[in-house]
């Protein structure tokens, strides 16, 4: 009887203890703000899950919930994976930051998986959306702290959502970054993004940022983000065209499958003011992965139409698809894919029952706008009197002010990458791109986990062919937030170049520009102030020139003792030019910079707190 009272009596003081110290959602709480809760992270509780813990803790959240994750922070899960609420829209907000791929300081707050407590990597096991969601001002890798990577990272299995993705920076996968599964008549928005590193399965189709898997969407729009370094097919529709599509002023470089992954039956599609740079270069072999590109065997170019099937809801006479005003260029190097393929006659991977190839059919190049019977479909008038094309601008290397060796070793990786996939049992994987010598990324799984900030590449250019590509508007081409002047007085007509966008697909007839709302060119070199300032450890200088001329860009400390050298007497382009200075080796302090362009000079002061 002792024992049993004495048993009870423990169970009773354990139930107790659990009831006092059982966590609520003030445990992951750092600061309440009006309807914002600032999320405690890994680096504040030593453990993972507390954005997903709070969330599900927060029964009665209003309807505007914001989750704030603070800068430097890593918000990591081991457990996956998690539906977000049904009931009301979902914000995870980053701490406020300026364009991710301009600004220095902390690093944006990171999402990412790690390892569990029995030592297993569990990668980021996505998030289920199921009603409206925002995610800004936020990184997101797609895997664990150990190199794991893991198939995608949000599934949209809702119905009639918006969902919005507004300057983040999402990282690796095995297979793509948001999927839309089962979700019906969802809308989905990306902006002012860095997606990078899609590289995580040797297969030829995966590595990417959408793919609509088995139902359309409602509404997609991609404006002002960059694609780096991808394996695969980018924006997959396969056979499910959306309703509308938008790509306007976005860049891709080394972006290695389709772009814009369909059998061609988009009929709603605005495809404007974008930049390809050594894109849409894997070969082609007639019926490779036909039930998810061309149906009549053909390569699939940037962009890609077919005439639609017999009792479709769309007439001809009433598809409607905009392609102007975008850039394009492919290095000469990436002529060696299909040369190689053929010199040595290697199979198409059907032949081991993966697609339906044809035999006798010979690898052929994918660099091209569009094939043969794309090209017919814009030029017939007649039968599709809104589908139009205007302005491939094709002006050679845009010259990036730093491209951090995409345009050389990481040209070579997918070189090797498009030729090793062709195959068949390819066991190969795309080489990351990184930083060549940074620091930061040294140890196992390093690499992979800590992202390189600032980020590495600038690529703002001064090829002026490409400033003036025509389009609305005159600003360059491409994501503008490498420009962020331009970016600014874009902004304030942003509205207005829609509003003529939307028109001319409307009427086929193609917009032209409206240089006189831009202000006037300068005549003479502008020096700008440099941002973010004061910095640490890292700044961007930003310079205008007016002619093509020798440039040096220096830095001197406040004695006068030069501490770098940016830019040594090189021949620049007129246009605007962004060099960012990296002072990690140098102390606090006041320091200027001195631009000298020709016969003129500039300068401009800074400061580094540390």
């Amino acid at each position: 009887m002792k024992k049993a009272l004495l048993l009870l009596l423990f169970m009773s003081m354990a139930g107790m203890y659990n009831a006092i110290h059982a966590q609520t959602l003030m445990d992951f709480v750092d600061e309440v703000r009006g309807d914002t809760l600032v999320i405690k992270s890994i680096n504040d509780l030593g453990e993972p899950n507390s954005l997903i813990d709070a969330m599900d803790l927060d029964v009665d959240a209003p309807e505007g919930r914001v989750y704030e994750l603070k800068r430097g922070n890593s918000y990591l899960q081991d457990r996956g994976p998690y539906n977000l609420p049904t009931d009301r829209k979902t914000r995870i907000v980053g701490e406020q930051m300026g364009s991710i791929v301009t600004e220095g300081g902390d690093r944006p707050p990171r999402i990412a998986g790690t390892v569990d407590a029995e030592g297993s990597p569990q990668g980021f096991n996505f998030l289920g959306v199921q009603s409206d969601f925002e995610l800004k001002n936020v990184a997101v890798h797609v895997g664990a702290s150990d190199g794991t990577e893991e198939w995608f990272a949000f599934e949209m299995t809702g119905n009639n959502l918006d969902v919005t993705f507004e300057n983040v920076l999402m990282e690796h996968n095995s297979w793509t970054f948001i999927q839309s599964n089962n979700g019906e008549n969802n809308s989905l928005t990306i902006r002012d993004s860095y997606f990078l590193n899609m590289t995580g399965l040797a297969v030829r189709r995966n590595g990417g940022i959408y793919d609509s898997e088995n139902e359309p969407l409602r509404k997609l729009l991609v404006e002002n983000s960059t694609h780096l370094h991808a394996a695969g097919m980018m924006y997959k529709f396969r056979n499910h065209a959306p309703d509308s599509a938008v790509f306007n002023r976005n860049t891709f470089v080394n972006a290695s499958g389709q772009l814009f992954t369909s059998i061609g039956y988009e009929h709603n599609l605005t495809v404007t003011h974008n930049l390809f740079v050594n894109s849409n270069v894997q070969a082609y072999y007639p019926g490779l992965d036909v039930n998810e590109t061309d149906q009549d065997f053909l390569p699939h170019g940037i962009i890609n139409l077919n005439h639609l099937p017999d009792g479709s809801d769309v007439a001809d006479n009433e598809r409607k698809v905009l392609v102007a005003h975008n850039g394009v260029f492919w290095d000469d190097q990436l002529d060696t894919i299909v040369e190689t393929l053929n010199a040595e006659n290697v199979p198409c991977p059907g032949d081991e029952g993966e697609s339906e190839c044809q035999e006798g059919g010979q690898w052929m190049t994918q660099m091209i706008t569009m094939n043969s019977r794309t090209q017919e479909i814009f030029d017939d008038n007649d039968r599709y009197p809104y589908i139009n094309e205007a302005n491939w601008v094709m002006a050679g290397d845009p010259q990036f002010t730093d491209h951090g060796g995409l345009m050389t070793t990481a040209l070579d990786d997918v070189i090797e990458w498009a030729i090793n996939t062709a195959g068949p049992g390819n066991t190969t994987l795309m080489a990351k791109w990184r930083t060549p010598g940074n620091e930061a990324q040294t140890g196992e799984g390093q690499n992979f986990f800590n992202f390189d900030w600032p980020v590495a590449a600038d690529l703002s250019y001064s090829n002026t062919d490409y400033y003036n590509a025509g389009g609305l508007n005159r600003f360059p081409i491409g994501d503008l937030n490498w420009f962020p002047d331009y970016k600014a007085q874009w902004v304030a007509l942003r509205d207005d170049e829609y509003a003529q966008l939307g028109e001319a697909l409307n009427t086929g007839n193609i917009p032209v520009s409206t240089e006189s709302v831009v202000q006037d060119r300068p005549t003479t070199i502008e020096l700008k102030q440099n941002y973010p300032n004061p910095f640490n450890p890292s700044t961007v200088i930003e310079y205008t020139l007016a002619q093509t001329q020798e440039v040096t860009l220096e830095v001197f400390d406040a004695t006068g003792r030069k501490v770098a050298t940016l830019v040594d007497n090189n021949v620049q382009q007129s246009g605007t030019h962004n060099v960012r200075f990296n002072a990690s080796n140098l102390s606090s302090g006041i320091y200027f910079y001195q631009l000298t362009a020709g016969n003129q000079m500039l300068t401009g002061k800074m400061t580094l707190i540390k």
